[in-house]
């Protein structure tokens, strides 16, 4: 069963490519959904146009998944 903490934990693996620190520290990871039907996060990026944000999501999606 997956948790908030147990997402949060996950997601400290994903790093920002430019910034390189992770998402969690930061800021960018808003709001974090768990319900039977699955997992919502919201992502929170610095700027709208951020060039990294695609890769940024699908490492999130993978390191959930492996976590």
């Amino acid at each position: 069963m997956y948790t908030k903490e147990n997402i949060l934990n996950a997601l400290r693996m994903v790093s920002h490519p430019e910034k390189g620190s992770d998402i969690v520290t930061l800021g960018m990871v808003g709001e974090i959904n768990v319900t039977a039907e699955g997992i919502t996060l919201v992502l929170v990026p610095e700027k709208s146009n951020d060039p990294f944000l695609s890769s940024i999501k699908s490492s999130c999606v993978r390191a959930v998944k492996e976590h």
